[in-house]
């Protein structure tokens, strides 16, 4: 009797081991992320971990490897909004850092790559916030708020902008 459930065994295992086997395989492949094609842009997750990692690197005091980050957000999304809220966020950056020059640098970029954009006039608000808060210098701030309120009167962002000037 216990030869015959050995030998059953033995046969019941040739049988299912090669499934246990392919069923493992499938699941490691489906576990597995699916490869980006060369020069595919990265998903919403990815952006939002990008964006996170500057963060983190701002927070961290690290500037430089935050504005790689961004430059490479820019750099790979161009004319997009994601470019756009990246160009705002090393402008903050450097305005934060007291790396004023740069922040000068950075704020041209903003205008000069997006000024059509809907969302340009609160990111110059936001900048113009930075300045005040931030960095504690009205004066800038409150050239960037005239200029949104010159250039965008009946914009929603206008409002923000007289708010900040009062």
């Amino acid at each position: 009797m216990a030869k015959l459930i050995l030998r059953a065994g033995k046969v019941a295992s040739k049988i299912i081991l090669p499934f246990v086997v392919l069923g493992l395989i499938f699941c490691s492949i489906k576990m597995l992320s699916p490869a980006k094609a060369v020069g595919e842009q990265p998903d919403g997750d990815q952006l939002t971990e990008l964006f996170e990692q500057a963060e983190i690197y701002d927070d961290n005091g690290q500037y430089t490897l935050a504005a790689q980050v961004y430059q490479s957000i820019i750099t790979q999304h161009a004319g997009t909004e994601h470019a756009l809220k990246a160009q705002k966020n090393l402008t903050r950056m450097y305005v934060f850092s007291g790396q004023l020059q740069e922040a000068q640098t950075a704020y041209q970029g903003l205008i000069d790559s997006f000024w059509g954009y809907a969302g340009i006039a609160k990111a110059i608000c936001e900048v113009a916030d930075s300045y005040m808060y931030l960095n504690r210098q009205p004066q800038e701030a409150l050239e960037l708020y005239q200029y949104v309120l010159d250039t965008w009167p009946d914009s929603a962002d206008a409002m923000w902008a007289q708010t900040g000037i009062v």
